[in-house]
């Protein structure tokens, strides 16, 4: 408030004039990096801002936030936008920053197995190993669910076989298959033991027949 007193011969006067004062809003920065982020990886939220008694995160990040800080932000899954509103005597001010998430990549496979080649009703290990997966599934020669990884022996082998592998995740599908052949000149053996448990000094008798076999060891 100005006032102005004047004095004359014909006495005394006052004016006055009242000058409001508008208070800025809040400014705002908000950045985020990196700007562009591998599937599951973290960017880092960096703000500040003026003017400002409060702030409230909005989009893809929530709750009360100080004036200025940063925050990380874990297991980035899908493009990200993150918006800051910060409000104080001169209004409300906001700033948005948007995050780019490369998408996830497909399942990798490893099947092998050992030996990948067998005598007739032979059997054979298989082993796998993978990455990016979520679920695998058994097709062909075996079935069934399959954890990540694992090994399993599957058999008797009477012809060759195929074993697949099928597994899921956040970038698709992926599968391998393995081939086990099956030889059918190779000799086969069957043996058993009768009976297979005995008492010290006992006795069992051992029964066996082969079929492509030259010589018995």
């Amino acid at each position: 408030t100005y006032t102005l007193s004047c004095t004359g011969p014909g006495g005394n006067i006052d004016r006055s004039v009242n000058v409001n004062v508008e208070q800025s809003p809040p400014s705002v920065s908000l950045d985020a990096a990196p700007l562009d982020v591998a599937f599951g990886a973290s960017t880092q939220l960096t703000w500040t801002s003026t003017a400002a008694t409060s702030c409230a995160a909005f989009g893809d990040w929530s709750g009360s936030k100080s004036a200025s800080g940063s925050e990380t932000i874990s297991n980035l899954q899908q493009d990200s936008t993150f918006r800051l509103v910060c409000s104080g005597p001169g209004g409300t001010g906001s700033n948005i920053v948007a995050v780019t998430v490369q998408s996830a990549p497909a399942p990798t496979i490893s099947l092998s197995a050992d030996p990948s080649s067998v005598a007739a009703d032979g059997s054979t290990t298989l082993s796998w190993s993978t990455t990016n997966a979520t679920s695998c599934t058994a097709a062909g020669g075996w079935s069934g669910t399959r954890g990540a990884s694992g090994s399993e022996v599957v058999g008797p082998l009477s012809s060759d076989t195929s074993f697949s592998l099928i597994c899921d995740g956040p970038g698709g599908e992926s599968s391998q298959t393995v081939l086990v052949t099956v030889d059918s000149d190779a000799p086969s053996v069957t043996i058993s033991a009768s009976p297979s448990n005995v008492s010290f000094g006992g006795r069992t008798q051992i029964t066996w027949s082969s079929e492509g076999a030259k010589t018995h060891v």
